[in-house]
């Protein structure tokens, strides 16, 4: 696309924008309207990429509400809902959502643009510990790659999917899920990064402690020497309940030199 001096793509910088929702529980119907919502904000904003929390389509805290076929059925429900409403859109949206794949159940990021699904990232390190027990209802999706069937496309899935803009020289992004950005080996597949600066992606559930998803994200190793772009839920229901900061991070916006 021509561009004009003005637009800060010209420049090789992208407007970004870490999303936080009031997640209603088990609801996808509730949730993907939110999030359409936002997503037409973003679109009237001129923004290229926007983030929404981890599984934000279903909740975080629903605990084996997760194991049903009437939630993940809604789930795939929202994700027709939400192609179709966000068709006219600009904005490349990632959104959290539980899938079943191959006979599992997994917490996956969705890449989405125009109508199009263009990937599937399912969530690589699941946490064991406190309220924060997926490997109950999930499995890792670490040695998982293939295609999905989802909303009438078969699109790649899998943990090193990189997403590149045709027309913003120098914009990828690679999505993780919450842990994933933390661990020491992060699922970023580093040998196809591209030359940084490039962007990591990482949608987040609610912290332990409101402080940490910022000092986290300092903290996290960057193999890639890619930009961190991390987003939470605002607010929500659980029990037990965990903090709900409604973090939104964005340590830069350069996207090429």
């Amino acid at each position: 696309m021509s561009m004009s001096f003005r637009s800060l793509y010209q420049h090789g910088f992208a407007r970004v924008a870490a999303c936080t929702l009031s997640c209603a529980l088990a609801e996808p119907a509730k949730n993907v309207r939110a999030i359409v919502e936002t997503a037409v904000r973003l679109d009237a904003e001129g923004v290229a990429l926007g983030i929404f929390p981890e599984l934000c389509l279903s909740g975080y805290s629903i605990e084996d509400l997760l194991l049903q076929d009437t939630l993940l059925d809604a789930v795939e429900r929202a994700v027709d809902e939400l192609l179709d409403a966000t068709a006219a859109l600009a904005p490349v949206l990632v959104v959290g959502a539980p899938l079943r794949y191959a006979g599992r159940i997994y917490n996956t990021a969705l890449v989405l643009h125009r109508g199009r699904l263009l990937g599937v990232a399912p969530k690589s390190y699941l946490p064991t510990y406190r309220e924060f027990y997926e490997r109950r209802q999930c499995a890792a999706g670490d040695q998982t790659k293939g295609t999905i069937r989802l909303a009438r496309q078969d699109v790649p899935f899998g943990p090193d999917l990189l997403f590149e803009a045709e027309d913003v020289p120098g914009f990828v992004l690679h999505a993780e899920i919450c842990e994933d950005f933390w661990v020491p080996i992060p699922p970023a597949p580093k040998p196809r990064w591209p030359a940084p600066p490039s962007w990591r992606i990482c949608q987040a559930v609610p912290s332990p402690s409101v402080g940490r998803i910022r000092a986290n994200s300092y903290a996290a190793p960057n193999p890639c020497a890619a930009w961190p772009l991390t987003s939470m839920p605002r607010r929500g229901q659980a029990n037990p309940p965990p903090k709900w900061p409604g973090t939104a991070n964005a340590l830069s916006m350069k996207t090429a030199n």
